[in-house]
């Protein structure tokens, strides 16, 4: 059985896919970090996230603000609860700099994602290889982040919700049919976009960010993800290792949290 593809690097894919037209529009403008770019793309945006070009987790991000306020603070910069404020440009760069030096790191443009329960919301959205070769959405899953984070990753304190909940809190019954359309449409088109130039990919996992207007964004693509986030949903987790041991991976479902070891005493042996 051939090796599966995993494809390590944001910068990487976030090439790959801009060559997409059809999902060209849902990515965020994204630049490799140096001195120049930062500065242009805060010009540009006002508000944006850095993050490791390898790495997962939500490790590492920060989120970085100019302000309006025409007073002796200029930028925001957050790590995880962290908050620091620079007078100049060149502080804000200087104090990255000392974070960021060793590693490549990329700009997104920053979206100001829909919050849900009070808490900022993203989507992962599972795509798989099924028993016919196909590729097939497989799994659907919401989450909210911890209270202030930046992030909705589990292990930064985010949880997942009712994923339908969560739909009818936002969508009409009309809407939600032409939404759920465009999430399958976005997310299959990102796997088979991949898979041209990674013929063994057999996976990914792809983060859509929500903005106010409830347009859907891109964040992140996830070529080797971690099913726990589906855990709320037996036969969706039982789908998801079934397809998985189809073509040789092996996920370790041992739950990590607490919210995860509810549900997964409801799953029994899988």
């Amino acid at each position: 059985m051939p090796k599966q593809s995993v494809i390590p690097d944001k910068w990487e894919k976030t090439v790959l896919l801009q060559q997409n037209r059809k999902i060209n529009k849902f990515i965020p403008e994204t630049k490799k970090l140096d001195y120049e770019a930062l500065q242009n793309m805060l010009k540009k945006h006002k508000m944006v996230y850095i993050k490791p070009s390898i790495g997962g987790g939500g490790v590492g991000i920060m989120k970085i603000n100019k302000l309006k306020k025409k007073n002796s603070k200029q930028y925001k910069l957050q790590k995880i609860l962290n908050k620091k404020y620079f007078v100049t440009y060149d502080g804000l760069f200087n104090s990255i700099q000392s974070v960021t030096s060793k590693k490549e790191y990329i700009i997104q443009k920053g979206i100001y994602l829909c919050k849900y329960q009070d808490r900022l919301m993203d989507l992962r959205i599972m795509v798989q290889e099924n028993l016919k070769k196909e590729w097939e959405v497989t799994g659907l899953a919401a989450r909210i982040s911890g209270a202030n984070k930046i992030v909705t990753n589990v292990n930064s304190g985010g949880v997942t919700v009712d994923f339908d909940t969560m739909l009818n809190h936002f969508f009409t019954n009309a809407d939600k049919t032409r939404f759920l359309e465009m999430l399958h449409t976005i997310s299959l088109e990102t796997a088979k976009q991949l898979q041209k130039s990674y013929p063994n990919l057999k996976e990914i996992g792809v983060d859509i960010g929500l903005d106010r207007k409830m347009y859907p964004w891109i964040l992140e693509v996830n070529t080797k993800p971690d099913p726990r986030v589906f855990f709320r949903d037996k036969r969706t987790i039982e789908k998801v290792v079934r397809y998985g041991r189809s073509y040789g991976r092996k996920y370790n479902l041992k739950p990590k949290y607490e919210h995860e070891k509810k549900f997964a005493r409801k799953l029994g042996k899988m």
